[in-house]
């Protein structure tokens, strides 16, 4: 779904045109100020299977049928749930109508918010990163019930960052450039000085479309390469 253009901080321009420029003129192998992580499988992995499992005992249903309707898949449910469209209410609500569910929402939610294990590789990261004094966010394209979750569950990695972003709170999604600008602008950075590591190759696009330099993240071992390759962390 489509959002009307803001104005964003930066020299008054539009979001749009701000990432067009930047997309232009971005500098190349400058040190980065600030980097922004994604949360699942970059810092926390989590298994939706688990909920799955979960609901299928609790319920009788299918529980791979509800998740894949509702938050495991890149549906428009999903979408709406993820940028506070639809609240956490709503979404029980709508699956008990179309699933005929009969737990009580608190129960739906325990169900299946307790999916998320610590990386312990990017843990150390982290910290090695916080000694260095960079400053770092987290930007998430999550539900509000698994971001209350972990930064509930995890307070000892939330701890380490400066600016911890849901797309709920910031009502806009991954890929799409809005969220990546809105983020800077919380940041208090321009977009051209902010490293991202996502595990999502069109997130990494979609930042880089922003004026973010970007990476794919696929381990914990090659995110410290990139990084030292940038003069963020020591060989």
């Amino acid at each position: 779904m489509s959002r009307p253009v803001r104005q964003s901080s930066f020299g008054g321009q539009t979001e749009n045109q701000r990432g067009k420029q930047l997309k232009r003129t971005q500098p190349m192998n400058q040190t980065p100020e600030f980097i922004f992580f994604d949360l699942g499988k970059v810092l926390l992995e989590y298994d939706f299977s688990i909920a799955e499992k979960r609901l299928n005992a609790l319920t009788g249903l299918d529980g791979k049928a509800v998740m894949d309707a509702t938050l495991a898949q890149a549906t428009p449910i999903c979408e709406a749930i993820e940028t506070d469209r639809m609240s956490s209410r709503e979404l029980y609500l709508w699956v008990i109508e179309n699933f005929g569910m009969t737990l009580a929402q608190e129960e739906f939610e325990a169900a299946h918010r307790d999916i998320f294990s610590p990386m312990t590789d990017s843990w150390e990261m982290i910290k090695d990163l916080k000694a260095a004094g960079i400053r770092m966010g987290i930007l998430s394209n999550i539900c509000r019930v698994h971001w209350d979750f972990c930064v509930s569950r995890f307070p000892e990695l939330f701890q380490y960052f400066d600016v911890p972003l849901s797309s709920v709170e910031l009502k806009a999604r991954k890929p799409g450039r809005e969220v990546y600008l809105r983020a800077a602008e919380r940041a208090g950075t321009d977009p051209s000085k902010i490293l991202f590591f996502d595990d999502r190759p069109e997130n990494i696009e979609g930042a880089k479309n922003a004026g973010f330099d970007a990476v794919l993240f696929t381990d914990a071992r090659d995110a410290r390469s990139a990084l030292q390759t940038r003069g963020l962390l020591r060989s």
